[in-house]
């Protein structure tokens, strides 16, 4: 329950202060700096999402579930799948 609280916290109230900063920067090194904060926030917000999705079964070792979870990242993202 805590991370889902974590998790809508983030939604919630990081996300909307990190797209306002997005849109009032002028500067373009500043906006690199916020545009890479977006990205470590969705980051971290795909992770937690996928944690929160997979519980692995009594059939299932750690490295599956481990394994799974990677193959699922890359398939997400196209600078993954390109390499």
């Amino acid at each position: 329950m805590k991370s889902a609280k974590e998790l809508e916290r983030l939604i919630l109230e990081e996300w909307p202060k990190l797209k306002e900063r997005a849109e009032r920067e002028r500067s373009p090194q500043k906006l690199i700096a916020v545009l890479e904060e977006i990205e470590d926030l969705l980051f971290h917000l795909e992770m937690r999402i996928a944690v929160q999705g997979h519980s692995p079964g009594p059939a299932e070792d750690g490295d599956s579930g481990q394994e799974s979870r990677r193959d699922s990242f890359s398939s997400c993202d196209p600078e993954i799948e390109s390499e």
